[in-house]
């Protein structure tokens, strides 16, 4: 095994000297791929494979590297940490533009509540570019705009966009159309930020069922789209005991692989939260994790309970047995854990996300989309709409990779550290034009399950 890693430390460095010594082709490169992430489950790490994580992470934070400053900087080290392996090696000047715009996104949630309480018959939502926020109102007369500007020290990162309606009026005729829920009419439906509209597909893209929604709303409010059933992602097969780390591979003994999405607390027991579709509702199944092929015989926990029917968020959770202790790290094996810091109960569109997968074995990044997004499930999967999802551009999960840990990462303060925020569990991937991945947010999460607290490393 010793002799394995050595000649992979001698393949890195000839890969390293190859990459900082040659042009790179991003064209050529599949692994290159804007929003494309693939963190490497093997170490050395493909220098390929940093330089895309890098150029993503500084795309995300708004940073103008060059192609060749970016080589220079990793040609400086030959080993990264699980953390780095997210970033790249990141340069004073580089850190303190990261830190600024961690600050401010760990504050706009507060900020948020502030305009929805003095401003809500103007509020039309927010999205987020690097390092901004883009406000969305009906009115964006001086008045309005300078009192939202001094609600914040960080003015100078807002900015406004005048729209046709606000959230609100969004927000009743989506409800309008959730009455049809039961109709065999919709397939999804939900409220595009972007484009100031509620959008809708509908089964077959008929148009007597667009007739229908048409009857009961308002055109002018309206976009139809068209869509492609979803895909539930029900291994990476790293064994780990007792601490079982977020992102690890789970089973029962003869079928149901999934993934670890984070710790909690459900009715006073330590418990693991992973998708609901992952087990039957009234199942007391028990699950494992590997150790000894194909697993040890000691459980990690029995099913406990999850979502069903018309619902919020698609989750469930294993009650966790004595021997089995619960984990506050995202696994990146074998290079290390990156520790879950924080949580927030939910994202906004243009956030950057990352999804750790255990089938896919790696770590997938995508921006935020859609929020609060409603889809007609699978016929078997024990939910009819679930009616808070969230919409990334990440298209990259596999069957197996359901439950695992989604979060935001970014610089920690208070720990002076990159570390993840927790804000959900990966779902399945829509395989739609293009195609996105899906996942329940985190608030939605902990009311539907009843989660009186999580694991965090704080």
């Amino acid at each position: 095994m010793k002799m394995k890693h050595h000649i992979k430390a001698i393949l890195f460095t000839f890969l390293l000297l190859f990459v900082t010594g040659s042009s790179i082709s991003f064209a050529q490169d599949p692994k290159i791929e804007e929003g494309n992430i693939i963190i490497s489950e093997q170490l050395p790490l493909d220098p390929q494979v940093l330089l895309n994580n890098a150029l993503q992470f500084r795309k995300a934070n708004g940073l103008d590297i060059t192609i060749e400053n970016l080589k220079t900087l990793i040609s400086q080290k030959t080993s990264y940490t699980a953390s780095e392996q997210m970033t790249g090696p990141i340069t004073e000047s580089e850190l303190s533009v990261v830190i600024g715009n961690s600050k401010f996104r760990d504050e706009l949630p507060d900020l948020e509540k502030e305009i929805k309480a003095n401003y809500q018959k103007y509020y039309g939502g927010l999205y987020l570019k690097p390092g901004k926020a883009v406000i969305l109102l009906t009115d964006i007369s001086n008045e309005i705009t300078s009192s939202i500007a001094r609600k914040t020290p960080e003015s100078n990162r807002l900015e406004f966009q005048k729209v046709d309606y606000t959230l609100q009026q969004l927000q009743q005729i989506r409800d309008k159309i959730a009455s049809l829920t039961d109709k065999n009419v919709l397939t999804s439906f939900g409220i595009d930020i972007l484009k100031n509209r509620v959008y809708v597909s509908v089964v077959n893209d008929s148009k007597e069922n667009q007739d229908i929604i048409l009857n009961l709303i308002d055109p002018k409010y309206v976009i139809f789209v068209k869509t492609e059933p979803i895909v539930l992602n029900a291994e990476d097969n790293n064994k780990y005991r007792p601490d079982i780390p977020a992102g690890a591979y789970i089973g029962k003994y003869t079928a149901g692989d999934c993934t670890v999405g984070f710790y909690s607390v459900i009715n006073n027991k330590n418990s693991l939260v992973t998708a609901g579709h992952c087990d039957w509702n009234g199942s007391t199944a028990t699950w494992y994790q590997p150790y000894d092929a194909p697993f040890q015989s000691n459980s990690i926990g029995t099913w406990a309970g999850r979502t069903s029917g018309d619902t919020t968020v698609d989750a469930g959770y294993i009650n966790l047995s004595s021997h089995t202790y619960v984990s506050r790290y995202v696994t990146h094996q074998p290079s290390g854990n990156v520790a879950i810091g924080r949580q927030q109960d939910n994202v906004y569109v243009g956030d950057t996300v990352y999804t750790r997968g255990a089938k896919g074995g790696t770590v997938y990044t995508g921006t935020v989309t859609k929020t609060g997004h409603s889809e007609l499930f699978p016929s078997g999967s024990g939910y009819n709409t679930v009616s808070n999802l969230v919409l990334t551009t990440n298209s990259s999960g596999v069957v197996g990779d359901s439950g695992g840990f989604v979060g935001l990462f970014n610089w920690n303060s208070s720990k002076s550290r990159f570390d993840y925020v927790l804000v959900g569990i990966h779902n399945g991937t829509k395989p739609s034009t293009p195609p996105s991945q899906f996942f329940s947010p985190l608030g939605s999460i902990k009311s539907a399950l009843g989660i009186t607290d999580v694991f965090l490393d704080n």
